[in-house]
């Protein structure tokens, strides 16, 4: 190239790019340093009309980095999980977190440090992957490295995987990769070197992640109980609380589901996409997983039931069988407290009750075959469980409390009876919780938990009238109870429900026969069986849950308050 051409190096994301740049004259030219000692890569000045900013930042400056300006996109397209994670208002407008570390150094450069997702923590300290990475790879004879995490979240023990260059002593490159990290702030943090003569090359593997850190398991002697844990449907409302409390605890978690979810890659959670009707798409998430939590299905009150069997129960049985093929020692099921659910009620059940004879709708039944096949798969080779939450609600929820909010129509809440009928709720903290407990009695006793169904919600039934009021309060409306006559909601629900038929319509509606008895009837339950075994207890209570919901929906816009009939409780 020309003397006078410069080479520059544009730093952003998808979501706000350009950010920054520098040219190769200025790293030249400056010798550029890293800030207070530590290595990195410099990705130059933010842009004119562009602020970088680095968010929770520690005490050597190192914090996530953040981005206003122009070419910040407002939201994501139709996700407002993602929107919730990652964008805020601020009076510089729209604020997008972009999930790398960095710092900012005196000049006003930013400086990356790696991703968020992959820092190892320890009591007392906190590494990024670029910091100690860009340092190790100045050591003779080394290609690459990745720092690894090995242990539980906070407690981790870093461990730096080394890939020497052809034809080179491992103990030469060990010896060379010791000597740099000695002269590094942080570097004699770093507990263990491993010499890997190759990182794999599949795009589905990484050896960066959290938790243990190979996609193959630890090798023998390293630290650390942390599992590989697929999580079905982990970009729905549970499954992502259920990905966020894994990876808290440092298990290498992944996820399988038909679109990509912003939210489980601030996580670091690996995502596979794909359709549980695909066998293919689930054996290439199952590969290579310790554990496998089924949580996703197809869920409503009403519509033909062919798209749920595809999914619930077609689906489970591809679950099943990449298990048995991949052996994969441990399934856990999300199934539901509906299986069991028939006219009159359940007031007090255990699961001593058995699934109900009948299902109105197609959910709950082929809820109920699926749960039948994940049970029946407990055996020596695979520990199953399944377990039935309950009305599953909390911040970010897409589905019970936004429902009771459309529902409103000019301050009146339409519901079928006076509301007197008492009803059990679950916060998805508490669902998520109940989860991680089974998956660890299954590891630890299968014999004790293995082959059954245990009902989890918040052990608080209070009559549905009291419920709807806290959740409507929360989202900031206000609605008076207007009683509906039962035998009028049920004949208008069964006349919808005769209307679609007739038409042989593929729509799901919200008012359906199921819905209408779900609202007159009491349902709570005894949790006796997943305290006795699982050890559970609901880590949120129900007012808490509450007071959070209300603080969470004072942040958000107000409501949508268009007319519609409440969905289903799950």
């Amino acid at each position: 190239m020309p003397d006078d051409a410069e080479l520059l190096s544009v730093y952003g994301a998808t979501e706000c790019l350009p950010v920054s740049a520098i040219g190769d004259h200025e790293l030249r030219a400056s010798r550029t340093a890293p800030p207070a000692g530590h290595a990195g890569t410099c990705l130059g000045r933010p842009l004119p009309g562009v602020r970088a900013r680095i968010l929770d930042a520690d005490a050597t400056g190192l914090g996530e980095i953040a981005v206003t300006g122009p070419t910040v996109s407002p939201a994501y397209h139709a996700r407002p999980d993602a929107d919730a994670v990652t964008k805020s208002d601020t009076d510089d407008g729209v604020l997008h977190r972009t999930g790398d570390l960095g710092r900012l150094d005196d000049e006003g450069r930013l400086w990356f440090l790696g991703r968020r997702a992959h820092l190892v923590t320890g009591t007392g300290f906190t590494l990024a992957t670029e910091d100690i990475e860009a340092t190790a790879d100045t050591a003779r004879g080394v290609r690459r490295t990745a720092l690894v995490g090995v242990g539980t979240a906070r407690c981790q023990q870093p461990v730096l995987c080394v890939e020497p260059l052809p034809g080179t002593s491992g103990a030469t490159v060990l010896a060379a990769v010791r000597a740099v990290l000695k002269d590094h702030p942080e570097g004699r943090r770093v507990g263990a070197l491993l010499i890997r003569r190759g990182f794999p090359t599949d795009p589905g593997t990484t050896p960066r992640s959290t938790g243990c850190g190979w996609p193959a398991g630890p090798p023998a002697g390293c630290a650390g109980g942390a599992m590989r844990v697929l999580v079905t449907g982990g970009s729905g409302f549970l499954g992502r609380e259920i990905c966020r409390q894994l990876t808290a605890r440092g298990d290498v978690v992944s996820s399988l589901g038909r679109r990509p979810s912003a939210a489980l890659d601030h996580l670091g959670v690996h995502q596979h996409l794909g359709d549980l009707a695909d066998e293919a798409a689930v054996s290439r998430a199952v590969a290579g997983c310790d554990a496998v939590v089924h949580n996703a299905a197809l869920a409503g009150v009403s519509g033909p039931p062919r798209p749920y069997w595809a999914t619930n129960v077609v689906g489970t049985r591809h679950v099943i069988g990449q298990c048995r093929a991949h052996r994969v020692r441990t399934l856990l099921h999300t199934s539901t407290a509906s299986v069991v659910f028939r006219p009159g009620g359940l007031e007090g059940v255990d699961e001593s009750l058995p699934v109900a004879p009948c299902h109105l709708p197609a959910y709950p039944a082929t809820k109920a075959r699926a749960e039948a096949l994940v049970l029946a798969a407990h055996g020596p080779e695979l520990a199953t469980v399944s377990l039935r939450p309950h009305i599953i609600w909390g911040p970010g929820d897409p589905h019970f409390a936004p429902a009771l909010v459309r529902a409103v129509r000019a301050g009146l809440l339409l519901m079928p009876g006076d509301g007197g009928n008492l009803v059990d709720t679950t916060h998805v903290r508490t669902a998520a919780h109940a989860h991680l407990l089974a998956l660890d009695s299954l590891r630890r006793t299968p014999e004790t938990a293995g082959g059954r169904a245990y009902f989890i919600a918040q052990d608080d039934p209070r009559p549905l009238r009291e419920l709807t009021r806290h959740f409507l309060r929360a989202a900031g409306v206000d609605a008076r109870w207007c009683a509906v006559p039962p035998r009028l909601a049920t004949a208008g629900a069964a006349a919808a429900e005769s209307l679609l038929r007739a038409a042989r319509s593929t729509r799901t509606h919200a008012l359906s026969r199921f819905l209408v008895a779900e609202l007159l009837h009491p349902h709570h339950f005894d949790l006796t069986a997943a305290r006795r075994d699982l050890g559970f207890e609901p880590p949120i209570g129900f007012d808490a849950g509450i007071a959070e919901l209300t603080h969470s929906n004072d942040s958000e816009d107000p409501p949508c308050r268009t007319a519609t009939t409440p969905s289903a409780p799950s």
